[in-house]
């Protein structure tokens, strides 16, 4: 498993076991499918990590078990 994690508010930019160790709870909350619409993969990453209002960019990346990958943006207005 491949994990990257940057928080830019935070100053925060982790790779690999450190980066799993970070998101690993928020992870474990989140319920995604290749058919999971975009905008609810924001919001289920927004609820799991408790990201607050006033944030520029969420970027997430993932690849499915199926081996399909998507990529999921929100910039904030």
């Amino acid at each position: 498993m491949e994990a990257a994690y940057k928080n830019e508010k935070m100053k925060t930019n982790l790779a690999g076991n450190d980066a799993m160790a970070e998101i690993e709870g928020g992870l474990s909350q989140m319920e995604l499918t290749p058919k999971t619409a975009g905008e609810e993969v924001i919001t289920q990453v927004i609820e799991a990590f408790g990201i607050e209002e006033g944030f520029t960019e969420i970027e997430v990346e993932v690849t499915y078990p199926d081996g399909v990958k998507k990529e999921y943006k929100q910039i904030s207005n």
